[in-house]
């Protein structure tokens, strides 16, 4: 598996100038309730969902949550309002 980051660049200004995709280091990590087959939420639905996995942005390892509502999620790290998404290939 391959994971990207997908966010915007930033120039010398401080401005969001273009879109940028970066791929990433990536380790499997899983949380307690990843190992005992539990759900995070009583629901499986929430906007702060730890996944498994990690990415190492910047010299840090990240979790990557996911915000699911219906029957599609969406991965980020850090706020989901950073937009900073993963795509996975």
């Amino acid at each position: 598996m391959e994971l990207y980051l997908q966010t915007n660049s930033v120039d010398s200004n401080g401005d969001k100038c273009a879109f940028l995709t970066q791929q990433l280091e990536h380790k499997i990590a899983p949380m307690y309730h990843h190992l005992h087959g539990l759900s995070y939420t009583a629901t499986g639905y929430g906007s702060r969902l730890p996944t498994k996995y990690m990415v190492k942005v910047l010299n840090r390892w990240r979790r990557v949550y996911c915000v699911c509502f219906s029957n599609v999620g969406t991965l980020y790290i850090g706020k989901l309002s950073d937009k900073q998404i993963i795509k996975d290939y």
